[in-house]
């Protein structure tokens, strides 16, 4: 559980860090962007076809992930780590930005497709 918070709260901290990258994902509905985190400029955009989508981090990279679906959804999203322990959380996506801490990596970031707030709470 440490691992997810500190690899999933808002730090700015790891914004302002050591030489770093920083990968943007935008999430909405069915649409993923790629972006540059400096001059919002799309990299790439593509639809989200498979249950989750695979975002690779690299060590000395923070992921900014933000979900923007219309509605009250959540999202599970799972981290696999480099030495195979892995987290998962659902996490709200009507408009919230996630940030990954600096020197976290490397790891692998699974977003699955959104789901209604009470999808969760009924299993």
């Amino acid at each position: 559980m440490k691992k997810l918070i500190l690899c999933l709260a808002l730090s700015i901290i790891s914004l302002i860090s050591y030489s770093q990258d920083t990968i943007c994902v935008y999430f909405n509905q069915d649409n993923v962007y790629i972006f540059n985190y400096y001059t919002d400029t799309i990299l790439n955009s593509t639809t989200q076809e498979t249950d989750f989508y695979e975002i690779e981090v690299y060590e000395n990279q923070v992921l900014c992930l933000h979900l923007s679906d219309r509605a009250l959804n959540k999202r599970k999203v799972k981290m696999i780590f480099s030495d195979g322990e892995s987290k998962e959380d659902i996490l709200d996506s009507k408009d919230n930005a996630y940030y990954t801490s600096a020197g976290a990596g490397p790891f692998k970031v699974l977003v699955g497709k959104p789901k209604l707030s009470n999808y969760y709470t009924s299993k």
